[in-house]
């Protein structure tokens, strides 16, 4: 009895030793990863070879997969290759990483197993993608984008939308091979990207495949310039305008300064479009400073106004002023004409000359000229007879003058002619001698207007 049961142990053990051993499997993955939720299975590519049986046969799992296609047929000695879908279910869904799946194929109708195992690996979908973008300089035209396959998984037709802070967000259909990288290239909006500190930004990108969408952001990087550039300019004569700039054309925060210099005289007369924060004298001159921490793009600009009106107007009076003075000064006769209307019985055009001869130190050959104006003639019977009345040119004689002395000559011209308007008459003219020297004065000059309406009243 104890020979039997042994015997029946040994067969037994044949029988099953030779069943697990039934069939020699090779698994290779087709499909490794697999993104939770877009029901996408992954993919493992089975070699089976049956070394003594044959008949229908079944893979399944105790995990929670569900594997298509499950059954296969297969002959003594023969090879089989199928390509087993395996999808998770259930739980197993919010699973990520390499997880381990034993399998089993069963002969249809029985109890008896051969084990396996195959490995897969289980990825959100918002980790199944990663962007970036090349490094940027203040001076680029364009930033390359960058969108990485992360996985060994395909895709056809997944929409793209991305946005940037120093782009304009667009939108692109691509499709990807695994672990295939898509370049792309968008222009750059130079007036943000100027105002921007070097450092990381963000790249918001949205990925569309399947209905799901998940946000991906990636990083791009803003490599750091330093640079101050300074214009200076200067417009108008009479009122003059210093501009200053500092701007800062790198994407550094750099502190600036302006400085402008006067001196003693014109800072009277300057006014600034900001107040200076430091005012220094060295001597003579004036220093005005200004400073600011300016961001990327930013400037600091002074207008200083330099009023030169005021002193033009003193210079233009103290010339005046010295010159006649000197005139003044260093003329030692004067000679002023005066003249008014006379009113006369036949109604002829009459005025009266007064020439003031004063001498300011003693002189002799003192001779005075002057002349009559066109088409007047000399009343003869008023005033001080010239010396010598010849072509229209009077002529007094008056020899010596004493300082101080002052002689007054008058004398009456008429016209029958009606004279209206401005009339104008020649200037006098005395010659005399100082120190055995000849010299010579000429008096101002003398207009007169007539108004017939006024000086017939």
């Amino acid at each position: 009895m104890i020979i039997k049961k042994g015997v029946v142990i040994v067969f037994a053990f044949l029988f099953l030793f030779s069943l697990v051993s039934a069939f020699n499997v090779q698994t290779d993955p087709v499909r490794g990863t697999i993104i939770n939720d877009n029901n996408v299975p992954g993919v493992i590519h089975f070699k089976i070879t049956s070394t003594n049986e044959s008949g229908n046969y079944e893979i399944y799992t105790t995990e929670r997969f569900q594997i298509t296609p499950r059954e296969f047929t297969i002959l003594n000695k023969q090879t089989v290759e199928i390509d087993v879908n395996f999808l998770p279910t259930d739980a197993m869904r919010k699973n990520t990483g390499y997880v381990k799946i034993p399998y089993n194929i069963r002969k249809v109708g029985t109890n008896y197993v051969q084990k396996g195992e195959v490995y897969l690996k289980l990825v959100n979908f918002n980790e199944a993608f990663a962007t970036k973008g090349d490094p940027l300089t203040p001076e680029s035209k364009e930033i390359v984008i960058n969108v990485y396959n992360v996985e060994d998984v395909s895709y056809d037709n997944v929409h793209l939308k991305v946005s940037g802070a120093f782009f304009d967000s667009f939108e692109k259909d691509i499709s990807l091979s695994p672990y295939e990288i898509e370049k792309f290239s968008v222009s750059l909006n130079q007036d943000q990207l100027k105002k921007l500190v070097f450092g990381e930004y963000s790249i918001k990108s949205e990925v569309t495949f399947n209905g799901q969408t998940e946000d991906i952001n990636g990083k791009v990087k803003l490599l750091e310039k330093s640079g101050i550039d300074a214009t200076q300019y200067t417009e108008g004569i009479i009122i003059r305008k210093l501009n200053v700039e500092r701007k800062n054309e790198g994407n550094v925060p750099t502190i600036s300064e302006i400085q402008i210099k006067k001196n003693i005289i014109s800072r009277l007369f300057t006014t600034f479009s900001i107040e200076p924060q430091r005012i220094e004298r060295k001597g003579v001159s004036v220093y005005y400073y200004w400073q600011k921490e300016l961001q990327p793009d930013e400037s600091l600009k002074v207008k200083a106004t330099t009023n030169l009106l005021f002193p033009f107007l003193l210079i233009i009076a103290i010339v005046i002023i010295g010159y006649l003075s000197n005139l003044y000064f260093s003329t030692n006769l004067n000679v002023r004409k005066q003249v008014q209307f006379v009113k006369t019985h036949g109604g002829e055009f009459a005025l009266k000359v007064t020439l003031r001869v004063s001498s300011k130190k003693f002189m002799d050959n003192v001779t005075l000229y002057d002349r009559l104006p066109a088409m007047a003639h000399l009343y003869e019977k008023y005033g001080q007879t010239p010396s010598k009345v010849e072509h229209g040119r009077l002529t007094w004689n008056i020899g010596k003058l004493g300082q101080g002395e002052e002689r007054i000559f008058s004398y009456i011209i008429y016209s029958k002619l009606k004279v209206i308007g401005k009339f104008e008459l020649p200037r006098a003219t005395a010659v005399y001698n100082v120190n055995s020297k000849i010299h010579e004065s000429i008096s101002n000059k003398v207009l007169f207007i007539h108004e017939p309406s006024l000086t017939q009243n």
